[in-house]
């Protein structure tokens, strides 16, 4: 009964198994008690890390194009319009990425460094029921 009512929950919020096991990463002590904010998993973090990486080396390359473009004296070209206008905002959003992926990076790996455990089977039935999860 217990793996039915927990396949039910994980159906209804799109979260699989690795996720709900992933350990939780605690809030940071400064953070207000009244926030609503979800919780964090350390398989979610590094989620969010990959897809920051991605959007980094997206946002690299169609700058570069833009640049060769923009040398070559083209008005376009397959990352947009090389205008300097595009190309500086595209040159901010690439160190933006820049910035918070390391961040991201940091913070995985003081996941890693503390070597948390997974969610037992038994907890996660257990806060299922109690809805928690």
């Amino acid at each position: 009964m217990e793996s039915i009512l927990l396949l039910g929950i994980i159906g209804k919020s799109g979260m699989t198994m690795d996720d709900l096991r992933s350990p939780v990463i605690p809030f940071p002590p400064d953070l207000p008690t009244n926030t609503t904010a979800p919780l964090l998993t350390e398989r979610t973090l590094k989620n969010c890390h990959l897809s920051w990486i991605c959007r980094k080396r997206n946002l690299a390359a169609r700058l570069e194009a833009l640049e060769q473009a923009n040398l070559g004296g083209l008005a376009n070209c397959w990352a947009g319009d090389c205008s300097d206008q595009h190309i500086r905002a595209l040159r901010d959003a690439v160190l933006e990425a820049y910035w918070v992926e390391e961040r991201l990076r940091e913070a995985a790996r003081w996941c890693s460094e503390r070597e948390m455990k997974p969610v037992s089977m038994r907890k996660l039935i257990k806060d299922a029921k109690s809805g928690y999860v």
